[in-house]
């Protein structure tokens, strides 16, 4: 309950935020509104970019349990508020302040990653992948169905005052409900997972954890933070979190244009639909096919490929507007097969975003140990608010220039989906070069002093060597091992592949 708030908080409004701009009236210019709608929904996330590594900080000074608790709370009230909005800036300011108070997800991820192992922690992932997949399901049907709803359903509301007057009112409330019921149950039921709060009256187990019973000192916090290991973990989520945000804002835009202007004319409980339809293939995916792919390739090779095959299929999205501008004459055939084709790309970029995103989660929380976990966490989720906040922002001003210009492809209205698979391929490039130890958790404390003041070790490779206990394998044989290297790839040491870690770029 306690996660699920953070995926409905980011979602539900996608179904109408378009909608609720444009009767806010901001703009008298109807090719603009696409970007105060990427504005407003940019907003949420980059009020996060701000606080996110904050709160992972103060979960690894006063415990998970009390910065999660609040988090919650908070941004669950200010999206309450939110849906009362009586104007454009009013409805930006508590969307923002929704997003300060929400660093949850990154202290989520740090309690999974305490309560588990290198046995199951891809089953404890997917946990939390299944509770954002329904909060992908909830989220849109919250906001597909109940917005509007004197405008939808007439006979029930359409002679409500309360409802015409706010008619955004209902599905944020309906979304802070699961806020306020989450951190309700999560005060009684939730336990404190860091170690050094849970063992704090057990003197065996204080002994046991060694250095990890201390908070370390904040300069030893940014010194790990910065070390090349962290930031190439922690790009792998910013990544393929810009640029999945931007298709999933291009697509609102998109879907609700008029065919005039290459859109799909859909209703806003139409984009409900799909999107609803998308977050059950999230669960069907995350449930049952990433533990036996995470089991079978690690963590490393199943973001390679996910981020790879991600690019082409961004671009499909696009060419469903064809199947519009020729089906004026036969609507319902064309229709049928608009549907058909919109349904199977959805599933196929659905189940890649999901194995992207669990695999760089895994990735992130094998990069250090539980003392950095939430510091590294928030560091992460920081990284990702900020491409998140600039996605919708550049998707939705990328969509206006192109509109407003006239331009024939590639700058038409297939670049903004053409950019958002260009990031996956930079993303897929990263991968390519992260170290195998990667796909499991780190067993020695990262960002130890004394590997960073020995003077012996100060390159890259002997840092890491050292904060592994064994040698990282930098050299390619194939393209094949390249991408589907696991915990024991075979080594050749006369690799004629040079390492991004002997041009001083990254680790690997």
């Amino acid at each position: 309950l306690i996660t699920l708030s953070e995926p409905i908080d980011l979602v539900f409004l996608f179904p109408f935020v378009y909608f609720m701009v444009e009767n806010f009236g901001v703009t008298s210019n109807p090719d603009q509104i696409g970007l105060y709608v990427g504005i407003l929904s940019s907003s949420f996330p980059a009020a996060q970019f701000l606080t996110s590594l904050l709160w992972g900080y103060l979960s690894d000074r006063f415990g998970r349990k009390p910065i999660l608790l609040f988090g919650v709370f908070g941004s669950g009230m200010a999206m309450v508020v939110f849906g009362f909005s009586t104007s454009y800036w009013m409805a930006l300011s508590f969307r923002i302040l929704s997003g300060l108070l929400n660093g949850n997800m990154g202290v989520a991820k740090s309690i999974v990653g305490e309560i588990t192992d290198d046995t199951n922690r891809a089953a404890g992932f997917s946990v939390i992948g299944f509770v954002t997949g329904l909060g992908f399901i909830i989220g849109p049907m919250i906001g597909g169905f109940l917005a509007d709803p004197a405008l939808h359903y007439p006979d029930l509301c359409g002679n409500s005052s309360f409802f015409i007057r706010f008619p955004y009112a209902l599905p944020c409330i309906v979304t802070g409900f699961f806020s306020i019921v989450g951190s309700s149950f999560g005060l009684f039921m939730l336990e404190e997972s860091l170690p050094r709060l849970k063992y704090k009256n057990n003197p065996e187990m204080k002994l046991e954890l060694g250095t990890q019973a201390t908070a370390p000192p904040t300069s030893k916090v940014l010194r790990t933070l910065l070390s090349p290991i962290v930031i190439s973990s922690v790009l792998t989520y910013g990544l393929i979190s810009f640029g999945t945000i931007m298709l999933d804002e291009a697509f609102a835009i998109w879907t609700v244009e008029d065919a005039d202007d290459n859109g799909l004319q859909f209703s806003s409980s139409q984009v409900g639909i799909v999107l609803t339809f998308g977050g059950f293939v999230l669960l069907f995916v995350q449930m049952f096919i990433y533990p036996a792919l995470s089991k079978r390739f690690g963590a490393v090779s199943i973001y390679r490929i996910s981020m790879l095959l991600s690019a082409p299929i961004f671009v499909c999205y696009p060419l469903l507007s064809f199947i519009i501008s020729e089906g004026k004459d036969n609507a319902l055939e064309h229709q049928i097969l608009l549907w058909s084709l919109l349904l199977l790309i959805v599933s196929v970029r659905t189940a890649l975003e999901v194995t992207s995103f669990t695999a760089s989660i895994i990735i992130i929380s094998n990069c250090v140990t539980s003392k950095y976990l939430g510091s590294v966490n928030g560091f992460g989720q920081m990284v990702a608010s900020g491409f998140r906040s600039l996605g919708p922002f550049l998707a939705g001003s990328i969509w206006s220039w192109s509109l407003a210009n006239g331009k024939t492809f590639p700058f038409n209205h297939f670049f903004v989906f053409i950019v958002a698979a260009a990031i996956c391929f930079v993303g897929f490039v990263l991968g390519v070069f992260l170290p195998k130890q990667l796909n499991r958790p780190k067993q020695t404390p990262l960002g130890d002093l004394s590997l960073l003041d020995d003077s012996k070790n100060n390159s890259v490779s002997s840092y890491e060597n050292a904060l592994y206990h064994d040698d990282v394998n930098t050299s390619v044989q194939s393209f094949s091992s390249l991408l589907f290297s696991n915990d024991n790839p075979p080594a050749d040491s006369n690799s004629s592949v040079t390492s991004f870690s002997s041009m001083g770029l990254m680790s690997h």
